[in-house]
């Protein structure tokens, strides 16, 4: 419970705050808030999310790279609401937990 969280509050808050709330609106501001502009922000925004990820190997930068996108592709559709990234990303990390807790997470021994 704790974990779970910590996840919420530090992962899916914390995160789409600085990637999706922040990094990507002033970006896009700098850029002049085109459609381009917003691409361009999803994109690099995607990146910088899976290089932080880099604890977890290459598969793991990659994996959370593309999830990154997903978020901010939500993120994009939902009109800019943040509520609606903090949510798919904390859902998507309960799950995760729960897997891993009922040792049922892809990839692990």
């Amino acid at each position: 419970m704790v974990f779970l969280g910590l996840s919420w509050s530090l992962g899916a808050f914390g995160e789409e705050l600085c990637f999706r709330g922040f990094l990507m609106k002033r970006l896009a501001q700098l850029l002049g808030e085109t459609r381009m502009a917003w691409i361009a922000t999803l994109v690099l925004a995607s990146v910088l999310f899976g290089w932080g990820h880099t604890e977890q190997g290459v598969s793991g930068w990659i994996q959370e790279g593309l999830s990154g996108f997903l978020l901010g592709v939500l993120f994009l559709l939902a009109n800019r609401n943040l509520v609606v990234a903090i949510v798919a990303h904390g859902v998507s990390n309960t799950v995760a937990f729960v897997l891993i807790y009922f040792g049922h997470y892809p990839g692990l021994a």
